[in-house]
């Protein structure tokens, strides 16, 4: 699939890796802010989209 990639993006295999890994790691990020943020939303009641709205509007 690298190569493929590397063929089909006309980009190197060091850059490719190199994005794969980027986003890898903000996945990570992501899911451990989420881990962190989730219950603390929770213990104040924001739960939807919609709860967020109106607790900035």
């Amino acid at each position: 699939k690298l190569d493929q990639t590397v063929r089909e993006e006309h980009l190197n295999r060091s850059d490719v890796i190199r994005e794969a890994l980027r986003r890898h790691f903000a996945i990570r990020e992501f899911r451990r802010l989420r881990g962190v943020l989730v219950p603390l939303a929770e213990k104040k009641g924001v739960f939807t989209d919609e709860d967020v709205f109106k607790s900035v509007s």
